[in-house]
């Protein structure tokens, strides 16, 4: 089957960063930011504990969202209705000086509007764990914008996070996407390499390479030149 779309991580990939980095980075920030709002010094903590229960939690009929708040919410003395205008107003005002932890590659640009012009349907295969206001500003720190992508996963729009099956499972769903036409181009081999096993092919983007489990990768790879590179070698998606 012809290959006609490509799913692409964002940090480590498409976004140029060290992901301990940044994440550590963030933690501190929107953890001041909500203290310095509301008083509440365990936010972080809070929030670290609904990720890692979302994580584990394979019930498909709520989103991420909604599994969030309710994990949170186990543990916390304040619910997050309350923190949820605060978070959003981080995202608005503060998430942006998070720039200086990513990287400027001017690659990254050039292959995306590269497998554009060769007629591939992209989709924005982050992990699923920020609002999709996040993700834009992000996307803005690598030189892309929403409109590049014909779907995005975010924290509202989806039912599982990385490294679930079911999270591929559903972009392909959700997109009418076979996974023999499918290519995903990930940073972490455990999280963006592991949809090889619903017979999508990957590329492994080495240059901010993850492998936490040391398997040897088997699938095209490479830096972000080499990436480039591939994709100017990938065939036009014949129309009609």
């Amino acid at each position: 089957m012809r290959i006609n779309t490509i799913m692409f991580d964002l940090d480590g990939t498409l976004l140029p960063m060290d992901d301990e980095k940044f994440r550590d980075a963030y933690l501190k920030s929107i953890n001041s930011f909500i203290y310095g709002n509301l008083g509440e010094k365990n936010f972080t903590k809070y929030m670290l504990y609904a990720i890692e229960k979302m994580q584990k939690d394979k019930d498909g009929s709520l989103t991420n969202m909604q599994k969030f708040i309710r994990y949170f919410n186990e543990v916390s003395t304040i619910k997050y209705d309350i923190f949820k205008r605060y978070v959003d107003e981080y995202y608005i005002k503060e998430f942006d000086r998070l720039s200086c932890n990513a990287e400027k590659e001017s690659l990254v640009k050039m292959t995306v509007s590269v497998i554009k012009k060769k007629g591939y349907n992209m989709i924005l295969a982050s992990n699923a764990l920020f609002p999709k206001k996040a993700i834009e500003v992000r996307l803005k720190w690598s030189g892309l914008n929403a409109g590049d992508f014909s779907f995005i996963a975010n924290i509202d729009n989806m039912h599982y996070i990385k490294p679930n099956l079911e999270y591929y499972k559903e972009i392909l769903a959700v997109n009418d996407v076979n996974e023999e036409a499918c290519i995903m181009v990930g940073n972490d081999v455990d999280e963006d390499l592991i949809a090889s096993e619903l017979g999508v092919s990957t590329f492994y983007l080495n240059e901010y390479g993850i492998n936490k489990s040391g398997v040897k990768v088997n699938c095209p790879q490479g830096t972000y030149i080499q990436f480039y590179e591939w994709a100017k070698s990938l065939p036009d998606i014949i129309k009609g």
